[in-house]
């Protein structure tokens, strides 16, 4: 599960409180299939360098959610966003601002199908350290749970990296962690993601060098029903690998193609139900 962890867990949340309680079985997080991580000749060493600059990504999500007890009539989700990234940079950190400017989602489900189309306005302000690693993040703040952040938050950690700390060769390896509180519905979810990056080998083009990197992520999700009366929780676990091609000199994301899977128990008053959610992202740079 990447770092936006349940995208779709509000889907979850509605199924389960209409299912009808039964017995749920102990289940494991499905293992999602690494990339070839092949042994590659060394470089000479690779550290990026930070610059200002405004980037625009088109960001693709395909995603199902069923219940593990009925696999056979999934919900299939497509999500496509316009994020729009602008990195200044002051003195030894970067002050960077994230903006939503389209974002489209289209659910089918066995009962029927949906289109939202939002073009609202999401704004975030964000101060990360020259390596990449956030440490402020402000803006759209959720109207329905306190001191929790819009979901569409979580698109920031993919579209930027925290960098290595020293210059690195193929086959390095660094990690980072991130925490992020959003709210989906009225429901506060809590994730916690670590990041595993490496170096697997330079190309060169006509148009510049890309690094092209592997990334393995693990995360711990809980969430709990903003609205007493409702007696809802859930927590979920997930894995999930991506391949990423970087600016040699900048860092700045080129592309990416990854996928996720992961189990969410939601506990309502009725049972406890468990969801499997796999979703296959694409992230471009426009």
């Amino acid at each position: 599960m990447p770092v936006r962890g349940c995208v779709f867990i509000s889907v979850a949340v509605m199924a389960a409180a209409s299912c009808a309680p039964r017995h749920i079985e102990e289940v494991a997080v499905p293992k999602v299939k690494p990339h070839d991580t092949r042994q590659i000749p060394a470089a000479e060493g690779w550290l990026p360098h930070r610059v200002s600059a405004t980037s625009s990504y088109l960001i693709r999500d395909s995603a199902s959610v069923a219940i593990k007890e009925d696999s056979t009539r999934p919900s299939l989700l497509e999500e496509t966003m316009l994020l729009i990234i602008t990195a200044q940079k002051s003195g030894d950190s970067l002050e960077i601002t994230a903006r939503v400017e389209s974002l489209t989602v289209t659910s089918h489900s066995p009962i029927q199908s949906t289109v939202s189309d939002s073009t609202a306005l999401r704004l975030f302000h964000v101060v990360a350290t020259s390596s990449g690693r956030i440490i402020s993040l402000k803006g759209a703040e959720s109207t329905q749970c306190l001191n929790a952040n819009d979901p569409a938050v979580a698109r920031i950690f993919e579209t930027t990296l925290t960098y290595p700390p020293s210059r690195i060769k193929a086959g390095d390896t660094w990690s980072d962690t991130v925490s992020l509180v959003t709210c989906r519905g009225k429901t506060m979810v809590t994730q916690v993601t670590t990041r595993q990056y490496k170096m697997l080998e330079r190309i060169t083009s006509a148009d510049g060098n890309i690094i092209k990197l592997h990334r393995n992520t693990a995360t711990l999700m809980s969430a709990t029903a903003v609205n007493n009366s409702n007696h809802l929780t859930a927590t979920g676990v997930g894995s999930s690998t991506a391949t990423l091609d970087v600016d040699e000199n900048t860092g700045d994301l080129q592309k990416s193609d990854g996928e996720s899977s992961s189990i969410v128990t939601v506990t309502t008053s009725r049972g406890t139900y468990p969801f499997i959610q796999h979703i296959i992202t694409h992230i471009e740079k426009l």
